[in-house]
Protein backbone atom coordinates (compact mmCIF):
# COMPACT_ATOMS: atom_id res chain seq x y z
CA UNK A 1 0.00 0.00 0.00
CA UNK A 2 2.98 2.31 0.51
CA UNK A 3 3.42 5.23 2.84
CA UNK A 4 0.02 6.83 4.00
CA UNK A 5 -0.45 10.29 3.75
CA UNK A 6 -2.92 13.00 5.43
CA UNK A 7 -4.42 16.16 4.48
CA UNK A 8 -2.43 18.63 6.70
CA UNK A 9 -5.86 20.83 7.15
CA UNK A 10 -8.42 17.83 7.13
CA UNK A 11 -6.46 15.32 8.20
CA UNK A 12 -8.47 13.21 5.66
CA UNK A 13 -6.59 9.64 4.45
CA UNK A 14 -5.10 9.25 1.21
CA UNK A 15 -3.53 6.05 -0.22
CA UNK A 16 -0.94 6.64 -3.05
CA UNK A 17 -1.15 3.50 -5.54
CA UNK A 18 2.19 2.63 -7.34
CA UNK A 19 2.47 1.45 -10.78
CA UNK A 20 5.84 0.42 -11.49
CA UNK A 21 7.64 -0.11 -15.35
CA UNK A 22 5.48 1.34 -17.69
CA UNK A 23 6.60 1.37 -20.89
CA UNK A 24 7.80 4.19 -23.42
CA UNK A 25 10.03 6.95 -22.84
CA UNK A 26 9.42 8.47 -20.05
CA UNK A 27 6.68 11.33 -19.47
CA UNK A 28 4.54 13.10 -17.54
CA UNK A 29 0.87 12.72 -17.47
CA UNK A 30 -1.84 14.79 -15.84
CA UNK A 31 -4.72 13.62 -13.93
CA UNK A 32 -7.79 15.32 -13.50
CA UNK A 33 -10.18 13.59 -11.26
CA UNK A 34 -14.34 15.53 -11.94
CA UNK A 35 -17.01 14.88 -9.44
CA UNK A 36 -20.48 14.48 -10.06
CA UNK A 37 -20.76 17.50 -11.68
CA UNK A 38 -17.99 17.86 -14.04
CA UNK A 39 -15.61 19.81 -12.07
CA UNK A 40 -12.39 19.14 -11.65
CA UNK A 41 -12.10 18.74 -7.94
CA UNK A 42 -8.59 17.48 -7.83
CA UNK A 43 -5.09 17.66 -10.33
CA UNK A 44 -2.79 15.12 -9.96
CA UNK A 45 0.81 14.91 -11.49
CA UNK A 46 2.01 11.45 -12.50
CA UNK A 47 5.75 11.48 -13.17
CA UNK A 48 7.93 9.30 -15.09
CA UNK A 49 11.47 8.76 -14.56
CA UNK A 50 13.63 8.90 -18.04
CA UNK A 51 16.35 6.53 -16.19
CA UNK A 52 14.25 3.64 -15.54
CA UNK A 53 10.92 4.61 -17.16
CA UNK A 54 8.94 4.13 -13.96
CA UNK A 55 6.06 5.74 -13.50
CA UNK A 56 4.36 6.55 -9.75
CA UNK A 57 0.31 6.61 -10.18
CA UNK A 58 -0.88 8.20 -7.34
CA UNK A 59 -4.89 8.46 -6.66
CA UNK A 60 -5.70 10.68 -3.88
CA UNK A 61 -9.23 8.99 -2.12
CA UNK A 62 -10.09 8.26 1.12
CA UNK A 63 -10.69 5.05 2.18
CA UNK A 64 -12.04 2.57 1.65
CA UNK A 65 -13.57 4.08 -1.78
CA UNK A 66 -10.78 1.86 -3.98
CA UNK A 67 -10.17 -1.45 -3.43
CA UNK A 68 -6.43 -2.66 -4.00
CA UNK A 69 -6.03 -6.30 -5.74
CA UNK A 70 -2.80 -8.46 -5.18
CA UNK A 71 -4.29 -10.36 -8.08
CA UNK A 72 -4.01 -8.99 -11.62
CA UNK A 73 -4.65 -9.91 -15.13
CA UNK A 74 -4.40 -8.62 -18.69
CA UNK A 75 -7.60 -5.78 -19.48
CA UNK A 76 -10.47 -8.37 -18.82
CA UNK A 77 -13.66 -6.84 -18.87
CA UNK A 78 -16.95 -9.02 -17.60
CA UNK A 79 -20.35 -7.78 -16.46
CA UNK A 80 -22.11 -9.38 -13.37
CA UNK A 81 -25.60 -8.04 -12.51
CA UNK A 82 -25.89 -4.48 -12.88
CA UNK A 83 -21.86 -3.74 -12.65
CA UNK A 84 -18.78 -4.03 -14.69
CA UNK A 85 -15.35 -5.69 -13.46
CA UNK A 86 -12.24 -4.44 -15.20
CA UNK A 87 -8.96 -5.82 -13.66
CA UNK A 88 -5.88 -3.54 -15.38
CA UNK A 89 -2.47 -4.00 -15.34
CA UNK A 90 -0.75 -0.71 -16.09
CA UNK A 91 2.11 -1.21 -17.98
CA UNK A 92 4.28 -4.50 -18.19
CA UNK A 93 5.60 -5.04 -14.66
CA UNK A 94 3.69 -7.80 -12.61
CA UNK A 95 2.28 -5.22 -9.95
CA UNK A 96 -0.71 -4.29 -8.29
CA UNK A 97 -3.75 -3.53 -10.37
CA UNK A 98 -7.08 -1.91 -9.51
CA UNK A 99 -10.33 -3.18 -9.33
CA UNK A 100 -12.90 -1.04 -9.81
CA UNK A 101 -16.80 -1.76 -10.44
CA UNK A 102 -19.74 0.84 -11.14
CA UNK A 103 -22.94 1.01 -13.24
CA UNK A 104 -22.85 3.11 -16.34
CA UNK A 105 -20.36 5.28 -15.26
CA UNK A 106 -16.94 5.12 -16.60
CA UNK A 107 -12.93 5.78 -15.91
CA UNK A 108 -10.52 5.71 -18.85
CA UNK A 109 -6.98 4.44 -18.21
CA UNK A 110 -4.93 5.35 -20.85
CA UNK A 111 -1.52 2.98 -21.62
CA UNK A 112 1.37 3.69 -24.64
CA UNK A 113 3.84 1.19 -26.04
CA UNK A 114 7.60 2.15 -25.79
CA UNK A 115 7.61 2.67 -29.41
CA UNK A 116 5.54 5.77 -29.72
CA UNK A 117 6.39 9.29 -29.80
CA UNK A 118 6.32 11.46 -26.52
CA UNK A 119 4.54 14.00 -28.45
CA UNK A 120 1.81 11.32 -29.24
CA UNK A 121 -1.94 12.60 -29.29
CA UNK A 122 -3.95 11.20 -26.60
CA UNK A 123 -6.26 9.03 -29.42
CA UNK A 124 -2.76 6.94 -29.93
CA UNK A 125 -2.76 5.65 -26.86
CA UNK A 126 -4.20 2.25 -26.08
CA UNK A 127 -7.38 2.93 -23.96
CA UNK A 128 -8.71 0.24 -21.25
CA UNK A 129 -12.25 1.47 -20.52
CA UNK A 130 -13.45 0.42 -16.89
CA UNK A 131 -16.08 1.24 -14.49
CA UNK A 132 -15.50 2.77 -11.65
CA UNK A 133 -15.84 1.62 -8.00
CA UNK A 134 -18.72 -0.31 -6.64
CA UNK A 135 -18.73 1.29 -3.71
CA UNK A 136 -20.94 4.42 -4.99
CA UNK A 137 -18.05 6.60 -6.29
CA UNK A 138 -18.29 7.69 -9.10
CA UNK A 139 -15.11 9.31 -11.20
CA UNK A 140 -13.84 10.20 -14.37
CA UNK A 141 -10.29 9.92 -15.07
CA UNK A 142 -9.31 11.89 -17.88
CA UNK A 143 -5.34 11.02 -18.35
CA UNK A 144 -3.77 13.68 -20.76
CA UNK A 145 -0.27 12.89 -22.59
CA UNK A 146 2.20 16.06 -22.13
CA UNK A 147 5.83 16.68 -23.30
CA UNK A 148 8.42 14.87 -21.72
CA UNK A 149 11.52 17.68 -21.31
CA UNK A 150 14.62 15.08 -20.30
CA UNK A 151 16.63 17.95 -18.96
CA UNK A 152 14.07 18.56 -16.01
CA UNK A 153 13.49 16.37 -13.24
CA UNK A 154 10.39 14.73 -12.25
CA UNK A 155 10.64 13.94 -9.22
CA UNK A 156 7.58 11.70 -7.58
CA UNK A 157 4.58 14.27 -6.74
CA UNK A 158 4.33 15.41 -3.05
CA UNK A 159 1.06 16.01 -2.06
CA UNK A 160 -0.09 19.37 -1.73
CA UNK A 161 -3.23 19.67 0.37
CA UNK A 162 -6.15 20.40 1.26
CA UNK A 163 -8.11 17.54 -1.31
CA UNK A 164 -11.81 17.01 -0.88
CA UNK A 165 -13.82 14.66 -2.43
CA UNK A 166 -17.13 15.51 -3.25
CA UNK A 167 -18.11 12.39 -5.59
CA UNK A 168 -21.89 10.64 -4.54
CA UNK A 169 -22.31 7.98 -1.96
CA UNK A 170 -25.91 6.98 -1.78
CA UNK A 171 -27.46 5.62 0.55
CA UNK A 172 -27.56 1.65 0.29
CA UNK A 173 -31.12 1.60 -0.08
CA UNK A 174 -31.34 3.92 -3.06
CA UNK A 175 -28.52 2.34 -5.19
CA UNK A 176 -25.80 3.94 -7.40
CA UNK A 177 -26.14 7.32 -9.29
CA UNK A 178 -27.41 7.19 -12.64
CA UNK A 179 -25.64 10.40 -14.29
CA UNK A 180 -28.53 10.92 -16.92
CA UNK A 181 -32.11 11.54 -16.99
CA UNK A 182 -34.39 12.19 -20.09
CA UNK A 183 -36.52 14.27 -18.87
CA UNK A 184 -39.58 12.82 -20.82
CA UNK A 185 -39.14 9.35 -18.95
CA UNK A 186 -39.52 11.63 -16.03
CA UNK A 187 -43.00 10.17 -14.36
CA UNK A 188 -43.06 13.35 -12.31
CA UNK A 189 -44.21 16.45 -13.54
CA UNK A 190 -43.93 20.17 -13.01
CA UNK A 191 -46.97 21.86 -11.10
CA UNK A 192 -48.21 25.50 -11.90
CA UNK A 193 -49.63 26.03 -8.61
CA UNK A 194 -49.06 24.70 -4.62
CA UNK A 195 -51.08 23.02 -3.06
CA UNK A 196 -53.64 25.07 -1.28
CA UNK A 197 -53.25 24.38 2.67
CA UNK A 198 -49.30 24.68 2.07
CA UNK A 199 -48.21 28.14 3.67
CA UNK A 200 -43.92 27.57 3.46
CA UNK A 201 -42.09 28.62 0.51
CA UNK A 202 -39.75 25.80 0.31
CA UNK A 203 -42.32 23.48 0.31
CA UNK A 204 -44.19 25.60 -2.12
CA UNK A 205 -42.03 25.53 -4.55
CA UNK A 206 -40.29 22.10 -4.03
CA UNK A 207 -44.06 20.74 -4.47
CA UNK A 208 -44.84 22.94 -7.96
CA UNK A 209 -40.90 21.54 -9.09
CA UNK A 210 -41.65 17.60 -8.88
CA UNK A 211 -39.28 17.21 -6.19
CA UNK A 212 -41.28 16.47 -3.03
CA UNK A 213 -45.05 15.30 -3.05
CA UNK A 214 -46.82 16.05 0.29
CA UNK A 215 -48.90 13.36 1.81
CA UNK A 216 -50.52 15.06 4.54
CA UNK A 217 -49.54 18.22 7.38
CA UNK A 218 -46.05 17.53 7.60
CA UNK A 219 -45.16 14.49 5.87
CA UNK A 220 -43.49 14.54 2.78
CA UNK A 221 -42.27 11.86 0.03
CA UNK A 222 -38.99 12.70 -1.92
CA UNK A 223 -39.09 12.04 -5.76
CA UNK A 224 -36.54 11.61 -7.88
CA UNK A 225 -35.12 14.70 -8.29
CA UNK A 226 -35.93 15.81 -4.48
CA UNK A 227 -34.18 12.19 -3.37
CA UNK A 228 -30.99 12.86 -5.63
CA UNK A 229 -30.65 16.49 -4.17
CA UNK A 230 -31.45 15.00 -0.38
CA UNK A 231 -28.93 12.41 -0.77
CA UNK A 232 -26.22 15.23 -2.05
CA UNK A 233 -26.61 16.53 0.75
CA UNK A 234 -26.44 13.44 2.95
CA UNK A 235 -22.83 12.96 1.07
CA UNK A 236 -21.83 16.46 2.17
CA UNK A 237 -22.29 15.60 5.72
CA UNK A 238 -21.32 11.85 5.46
CA UNK A 239 -17.94 13.43 4.21
CA UNK A 240 -17.56 15.59 7.04
CA UNK A 241 -18.31 13.53 9.84
CA UNK A 242 -16.15 10.22 8.14
CA UNK A 243 -13.21 12.82 7.81
CA UNK A 244 -13.13 13.74 11.96
CA UNK A 245 -13.40 9.64 12.87
CA UNK A 246 -17.18 9.02 12.78
CA UNK A 247 -18.28 5.27 12.80
CA UNK A 248 -21.71 5.08 10.99
CA UNK A 249 -24.41 2.58 12.26
CA UNK A 250 -28.02 2.28 11.51
CA UNK A 251 -30.15 1.93 14.59
CA UNK A 252 -33.96 0.97 14.70
CA UNK A 253 -36.66 3.68 14.71
CA UNK A 254 -38.47 1.69 17.22
CA UNK A 255 -37.32 2.62 20.96
CA UNK A 256 -37.36 0.45 23.56
CA UNK A 257 -39.50 1.73 26.63
CA UNK A 258 -37.02 0.31 29.26
CA UNK A 259 -34.09 2.48 28.04
CA UNK A 260 -36.36 5.73 27.90
CA UNK A 261 -37.72 4.60 31.78
CA UNK A 262 -33.93 4.83 33.01
CA UNK A 263 -33.25 8.15 31.85
CA UNK A 264 -36.58 9.71 32.58
CA UNK A 265 -38.05 10.53 28.96
CA UNK A 266 -40.60 8.02 28.39
CA UNK A 267 -43.59 10.04 29.81
CA UNK A 268 -45.31 12.53 27.40
CA UNK A 269 -45.04 15.36 29.85
CA UNK A 270 -41.33 15.15 29.75
CA UNK A 271 -41.17 14.54 25.84
CA UNK A 272 -44.58 16.15 24.43
CA UNK A 273 -43.53 14.78 20.77
CA UNK A 274 -43.86 11.25 21.27
CA UNK A 275 -45.58 8.66 18.33
CA UNK A 276 -46.22 5.43 20.49
CA UNK A 277 -47.55 2.15 19.44
CA UNK A 278 -49.37 -0.82 21.14
CA UNK A 279 -47.72 -4.39 20.25
CA UNK A 280 -50.17 -6.78 19.81
CA UNK A 281 -49.01 -9.27 22.33
CA UNK A 282 -48.88 -6.50 24.58
CA UNK A 283 -46.39 -3.75 25.13
CA UNK A 284 -45.71 -0.40 23.77
CA UNK A 285 -43.27 1.04 21.57
CA UNK A 286 -41.72 4.08 20.57
CA UNK A 287 -40.69 5.76 17.55
CA UNK A 288 -37.48 7.59 17.62
CA UNK A 289 -37.61 10.97 18.09
CA UNK A 290 -33.76 10.93 18.85
CA UNK A 291 -31.44 8.67 20.08
CA UNK A 292 -29.87 9.16 22.96
CA UNK A 293 -30.90 6.25 24.96
CA UNK A 294 -30.47 4.01 22.07
CA UNK A 295 -27.18 4.46 21.15
CA UNK A 296 -25.66 4.71 25.33
CA UNK A 297 -27.39 1.73 25.81
CA UNK A 298 -25.88 -0.25 22.12
CA UNK A 299 -22.65 1.41 23.82
CA UNK A 300 -22.55 -0.67 27.18
CA UNK A 301 -21.57 -3.50 25.56
CA UNK A 302 -18.66 -2.19 23.21
CA UNK A 303 -16.87 0.57 26.06
CA UNK A 304 -15.32 -1.24 28.97
CA UNK A 305 -11.76 0.43 29.33
CA UNK A 306 -10.25 3.97 29.06
CA UNK A 307 -8.65 2.06 25.81
CA UNK A 308 -12.13 1.90 23.96
CA UNK A 309 -12.37 5.62 24.04
CA UNK A 310 -13.22 7.91 22.36
CA UNK A 311 -15.27 6.60 20.43
CA UNK A 312 -17.73 9.33 17.84
CA UNK A 313 -21.08 7.39 16.07
CA UNK A 314 -23.18 8.52 14.36
CA UNK A 315 -26.11 7.98 11.69
CA UNK A 316 -28.80 8.84 9.20
CA UNK A 317 -32.34 7.79 10.25
CA UNK A 318 -35.58 8.78 10.12
CA UNK A 319 -37.44 10.26 13.47
CA UNK A 320 -40.65 10.79 13.88
CA UNK A 321 -42.23 14.14 16.19
CA UNK A 322 -45.83 14.61 16.96
CA UNK A 323 -45.17 18.47 16.06
CA UNK A 324 -48.51 20.18 16.60
CA UNK A 325 -47.71 23.19 14.27
CA UNK A 326 -46.30 21.39 10.73
CA UNK A 327 -46.48 24.42 8.44
CA UNK A 328 -43.18 24.86 7.64
CA UNK A 329 -42.73 22.22 5.33
CA UNK A 330 -39.89 19.81 4.88
CA UNK A 331 -38.21 22.26 7.77
CA UNK A 332 -40.62 21.14 10.46
CA UNK A 333 -41.60 17.82 9.34
CA UNK A 334 -43.45 14.89 11.43
CA UNK A 335 -40.90 12.59 9.73
CA UNK A 336 -37.98 13.60 8.86
CA UNK A 337 -34.43 11.95 8.32
CA UNK A 338 -31.90 13.24 11.24
CA UNK A 339 -28.18 12.99 10.86
CA UNK A 340 -27.13 12.65 15.20
CA UNK A 341 -23.80 11.85 16.02
CA UNK A 342 -23.30 11.17 19.60
CA UNK A 343 -19.59 11.05 21.16
CA UNK A 344 -18.19 9.02 24.00
CA UNK A 345 -14.93 10.30 25.86
CA UNK A 346 -12.87 10.00 28.81
CA UNK A 347 -13.60 13.09 30.53
CA UNK A 348 -14.53 16.73 30.16
CA UNK A 349 -11.21 18.06 28.34
CA UNK A 350 -11.05 15.00 25.12
CA UNK A 351 -14.41 16.12 24.75
CA UNK A 352 -14.34 19.72 24.12
CA UNK A 353 -11.76 18.44 21.72
CA UNK A 354 -13.62 16.86 20.06
CA UNK A 355 -16.54 19.38 20.71
CA UNK A 356 -14.39 22.00 18.50
CA UNK A 357 -13.96 19.42 16.25
CA UNK A 358 -17.30 18.90 15.08
CA UNK A 359 -18.19 23.22 15.02
CA UNK A 360 -15.33 23.32 11.91
CA UNK A 361 -16.88 19.94 10.43
CA UNK A 362 -20.54 22.02 10.51
CA UNK A 363 -19.10 24.85 8.92
CA UNK A 364 -17.24 23.23 6.25
CA UNK A 365 -20.92 21.57 5.85
CA UNK A 366 -22.82 24.53 5.51
CA UNK A 367 -20.25 26.44 3.51
CA UNK A 368 -20.21 23.65 0.76
CA UNK A 369 -23.79 23.59 0.94
CA UNK A 370 -24.00 27.37 -0.12
CA UNK A 371 -25.62 29.12 2.72
CA UNK A 372 -21.76 29.48 5.19
CA UNK A 373 -21.86 33.30 4.35
CA UNK A 374 -25.30 33.48 6.53
CA UNK A 375 -24.68 30.74 9.08
CA UNK A 376 -23.87 31.96 12.40
CA UNK A 377 -22.49 29.62 15.67
CA UNK A 378 -25.38 30.54 18.44
CA UNK A 379 -24.77 30.20 21.82
CA UNK A 380 -28.50 28.83 23.08
CA UNK A 381 -29.62 27.19 25.86
CA UNK A 382 -28.55 23.59 27.01
CA UNK A 383 -32.00 22.43 28.10
CA UNK A 384 -31.43 19.88 30.48
CA UNK A 385 -28.37 18.71 29.50
CA UNK A 386 -26.01 21.82 30.44
CA UNK A 387 -26.36 25.33 30.45
CA UNK A 388 -25.65 26.22 27.34
CA UNK A 389 -24.84 24.55 24.15
CA UNK A 390 -24.51 26.09 20.18
CA UNK A 391 -26.52 26.57 17.39
CA UNK A 392 -25.93 27.02 13.98
CA UNK A 393 -28.90 29.50 12.53
CA UNK A 394 -28.83 30.79 8.92
CA UNK A 395 -30.40 34.28 8.73
CA UNK A 396 -33.49 33.97 6.77
CA UNK A 397 -36.58 36.09 6.93
CA UNK A 398 -38.62 32.38 7.29
CA UNK A 399 -36.93 32.06 10.30
CA UNK A 400 -38.80 30.66 13.49
CA UNK A 401 -35.80 32.16 15.66
CA UNK A 402 -34.46 35.13 16.81
CA UNK A 403 -30.63 35.93 16.82
CA UNK A 404 -28.39 38.68 17.52
CA UNK A 405 -25.23 38.75 15.47
CA UNK A 406 -21.54 39.89 15.25
CA UNK A 407 -20.92 40.00 12.04
CA UNK A 408 -16.90 40.45 12.26
CA UNK A 409 -17.00 37.24 14.88
CA UNK A 410 -19.27 35.20 12.76
CA UNK A 411 -20.84 34.31 16.36
CA UNK A 412 -24.11 35.21 17.56
CA UNK A 413 -26.54 34.73 20.25
CA UNK A 414 -30.19 33.32 20.60
CA UNK A 415 -32.86 35.67 22.07
CA UNK A 416 -33.55 32.75 24.72
CA UNK A 417 -30.27 33.33 26.26
CA UNK A 418 -29.96 37.15 25.44
CA UNK A 419 -30.00 38.49 28.47
CA UNK A 420 -27.92 36.06 30.81
CA UNK A 421 -24.47 37.96 31.32
CA UNK A 422 -23.01 34.44 31.77
CA UNK A 423 -22.75 34.43 27.18
CA UNK A 424 -21.14 37.29 27.04
CA UNK A 425 -17.90 36.58 29.40
CA UNK A 426 -17.53 33.23 28.03
CA UNK A 427 -18.00 34.26 23.85
CA UNK A 428 -16.40 37.73 24.41
CA UNK A 429 -19.55 39.55 22.83
CA UNK A 430 -21.32 42.44 23.94
CA UNK A 431 -24.31 43.79 23.10
CA UNK A 432 -23.20 47.00 21.82
CA UNK A 433 -21.83 45.00 18.68
CA UNK A 434 -24.96 42.59 17.98
CA UNK A 435 -27.72 43.03 15.91
CA UNK A 436 -30.86 41.31 15.43
CA UNK A 437 -32.02 38.90 12.40
CA UNK A 438 -34.42 36.28 12.08
CA UNK A 439 -32.66 32.93 11.40
CA UNK A 440 -33.81 29.31 10.46
CA UNK A 441 -31.72 26.07 12.78
CA UNK A 442 -29.97 24.38 10.58
CA UNK A 443 -27.84 21.93 13.39
CA UNK A 444 -27.13 21.87 17.19
CA UNK A 445 -24.21 20.85 18.96
CA UNK A 446 -24.75 19.53 22.89
CA UNK A 447 -23.13 18.54 25.38
CA UNK A 448 -24.49 15.98 27.24
CA UNK A 449 -22.16 15.49 29.94
CA UNK A 450 -22.57 11.84 32.14
CA UNK A 451 -26.62 12.18 31.94
CA UNK A 452 -27.23 9.41 30.13
CA UNK A 453 -24.18 7.31 30.94
CA UNK A 454 -25.29 7.26 34.91
CA UNK A 455 -28.78 6.68 33.96
CA UNK A 456 -27.85 4.02 31.70
CA UNK A 457 -24.82 2.44 33.41
CA UNK A 458 -22.54 3.32 30.38
CA UNK A 459 -18.63 3.32 32.53
CA UNK A 460 -15.34 2.48 31.88
CA UNK A 461 -12.46 1.70 34.07
CA UNK A 462 -9.48 4.07 34.00
CA UNK A 463 -6.04 3.22 33.70
CA UNK A 464 -5.80 2.54 37.93
CA UNK A 465 -9.19 0.03 37.46
CA UNK A 466 -11.56 3.00 39.03
CA UNK A 467 -14.87 2.95 37.00
CA UNK A 468 -15.73 6.17 35.59
CA UNK A 469 -18.82 7.52 33.91
CA UNK A 470 -18.29 8.04 29.71
CA UNK A 471 -18.34 11.63 29.73
CA UNK A 472 -21.16 12.15 26.10
CA UNK A 473 -21.88 14.79 23.45
CA UNK A 474 -24.78 15.32 20.81
CA UNK A 475 -24.48 17.04 17.51
CA UNK A 476 -27.27 16.92 14.68
CA UNK A 477 -28.02 18.00 11.45
CA UNK A 478 -31.47 17.67 9.81
CA UNK A 479 -30.92 17.00 5.82
CA UNK A 480 -34.36 17.73 4.69
CA UNK A 481 -33.73 20.67 7.39
CA UNK A 482 -30.67 21.71 5.44
CA UNK A 483 -32.66 21.18 1.81
CA UNK A 484 -35.48 23.39 3.29
CA UNK A 485 -33.43 26.30 4.05
CA UNK A 486 -31.88 26.43 1.16
CA UNK A 487 -34.57 26.68 -1.05
CA UNK A 488 -36.01 29.30 1.22
CA UNK A 489 -32.22 31.43 1.03
CA UNK A 490 -31.48 31.06 -2.57
CA UNK A 491 -34.52 30.88 -4.40
CA UNK A 492 -36.21 33.98 -6.93
CA UNK A 493 -39.28 34.45 -8.33
CA UNK A 494 -38.71 32.05 -11.17
CA UNK A 495 -37.89 28.87 -9.22
CA UNK A 496 -35.35 26.93 -7.16
CA UNK A 497 -31.72 28.22 -7.39
CA UNK A 498 -29.30 25.24 -6.52
CA UNK A 499 -25.77 25.47 -5.79
CA UNK A 500 -24.11 23.55 -7.69
CA UNK A 501 -22.99 20.87 -4.67
CA UNK A 502 -26.81 19.94 -3.98
CA UNK A 503 -27.93 20.73 -7.15
CA UNK A 504 -29.81 17.18 -8.87
CA UNK A 505 -27.96 17.26 -12.24
CA UNK A 506 -25.41 19.23 -13.12
CA UNK A 507 -26.77 20.55 -16.76
CA UNK A 508 -29.88 20.82 -17.66
CA UNK A 509 -29.48 19.97 -21.59
CA UNK A 510 -32.93 21.97 -23.49
CA UNK A 511 -33.93 20.90 -26.96
CA UNK A 512 -35.37 23.79 -28.46
CA UNK A 513 -36.45 21.46 -31.29
CA UNK A 514 -38.71 18.18 -32.61
CA UNK A 515 -38.43 14.70 -32.68
CA UNK A 516 -36.33 13.99 -35.54
CA UNK A 517 -35.29 17.06 -36.55
CA UNK A 518 -31.42 18.42 -36.99
CA UNK A 519 -31.88 20.35 -33.93
CA UNK A 520 -32.62 17.12 -31.59
CA UNK A 521 -29.97 15.41 -33.67
CA UNK A 522 -27.56 17.71 -32.52
CA UNK A 523 -29.20 17.25 -28.46
CA UNK A 524 -28.93 14.00 -28.89
CA UNK A 525 -25.37 13.88 -30.07
CA UNK A 526 -24.27 16.45 -26.86
CA UNK A 527 -26.41 13.83 -24.32
CA UNK A 528 -24.48 11.24 -25.12
CA UNK A 529 -21.66 13.42 -24.96
CA UNK A 530 -22.33 14.36 -21.61
CA UNK A 531 -22.89 10.76 -20.58
CA UNK A 532 -19.79 9.62 -21.56
CA UNK A 533 -17.80 12.48 -20.08
CA UNK A 534 -19.73 11.46 -16.77
CA UNK A 535 -21.20 14.83 -16.47
CA UNK A 536 -24.35 14.28 -14.65
CA UNK A 537 -27.31 15.32 -17.48
CA UNK A 538 -31.25 15.54 -17.32
CA UNK A 539 -31.94 16.13 -20.97
CA UNK A 540 -35.24 17.72 -22.17
CA UNK A 541 -36.37 15.56 -25.00
CA UNK A 542 -39.58 16.27 -24.47
CA UNK A 543 -41.95 17.32 -27.72
CA UNK A 544 -43.80 20.70 -26.10
CA UNK A 545 -43.08 24.66 -26.79
CA UNK A 546 -39.97 26.58 -25.44
CA UNK A 547 -41.16 28.64 -23.42
CA UNK A 548 -42.75 26.17 -21.34
CA UNK A 549 -39.22 24.40 -21.43
CA UNK A 550 -37.67 27.96 -20.39
CA UNK A 551 -40.19 27.93 -17.28
CA UNK A 552 -40.04 25.10 -16.19
CA UNK A 553 -36.12 25.01 -16.07
CA UNK A 554 -36.09 28.17 -14.01
CA UNK A 555 -38.04 26.40 -11.93
CA UNK A 556 -36.48 23.40 -11.62
CA UNK A 557 -33.61 24.98 -10.65
CA UNK A 558 -30.31 23.14 -12.28
CA UNK A 559 -27.22 25.46 -12.06
CA UNK A 560 -26.23 25.31 -15.84
CA UNK A 561 -29.16 25.02 -18.32
CA UNK A 562 -27.93 24.54 -21.73
CA UNK A 563 -29.90 25.63 -24.75
CA UNK A 564 -29.94 23.87 -28.04
CA UNK A 565 -31.14 25.57 -30.86
CA UNK A 566 -30.96 26.23 -34.44
CA UNK A 567 -27.49 28.25 -34.04
CA UNK A 568 -26.38 24.82 -32.30
CA UNK A 569 -26.58 23.69 -36.15
CA UNK A 570 -26.16 26.54 -37.91
CA UNK A 571 -22.74 27.28 -36.21
CA UNK A 572 -21.95 24.62 -33.34
CA UNK A 573 -22.40 26.92 -30.49
CA UNK A 574 -24.51 26.63 -27.37
CA UNK A 575 -26.52 28.86 -24.85
CA UNK A 576 -25.12 28.00 -21.18
CA UNK A 577 -27.31 30.27 -19.15
CA UNK A 578 -26.55 30.95 -15.38
CA UNK A 579 -29.81 29.98 -13.37
CA UNK A 580 -28.39 32.20 -10.35
CA UNK A 581 -27.28 34.94 -12.50
CA UNK A 582 -29.01 35.20 -15.56
CA UNK A 583 -26.38 35.31 -17.55
CA UNK A 584 -25.63 33.91 -21.15
CA UNK A 585 -22.56 32.63 -22.79
CA UNK A 586 -21.92 30.47 -26.12
CA UNK A 587 -19.65 28.28 -26.02
CA UNK A 588 -19.18 25.24 -28.04
CA UNK A 589 -19.20 21.38 -27.54
CA UNK A 590 -15.18 20.79 -27.17
CA UNK A 591 -15.74 24.17 -24.18
CA UNK A 592 -18.38 22.21 -22.92
CA UNK A 593 -16.79 19.19 -22.88
CA UNK A 594 -13.33 20.47 -21.64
Amino acid sequence: MGKRYFCRDCERLYLPIVSQEVGGTGAVFRTQILNRSGDAIQRIFHAAESDCERVYLFMYLAKPYLHICTQFSESILRREGRFQFCNVRIGNHAGKCITVAMKKRCVYIHRWSSSQSTTSSRSSGKSVRVSPTSLRVPLTHSVVRQKYDSNRSHPVPRIQGPYRLTSAFALGACGAYTARMRQSKLFTRTRREAPSDEVAKNAQLLVRAGYIHKEMAGVYDYLPLGLRTLNKIINIIREEMNAIGGEEVFLSALQNPESWKKSGRWDDAVIDVWFKTQLKNGGELGLGNTHEEALTALMTEHIASYKDLPRYVYQFQNKFRNETRAKSGIMRAREFIMKDLYSFSADAASHDAFYEKVAAAYENIFKRAGIGEKTYRTVASGGSFSKFSHEYQTVCVAGEDTIYIDAEKRLAVNKEVYDDQEVYAASGLTKETLTEAKAIEVGNIFTLGTRFSEALGLSYKDAEGKPQPVFMGSYGIGPGRLMGTIVELLSDEKGLVWPESVAPFAVHLVSLGKSGDEVSQVADALYEDFVKAGVEVLYDDRDTYAGQKFAESDLIGIPKPILVGKDAVATGSFEVVGRATGTVAKKTRAELLA
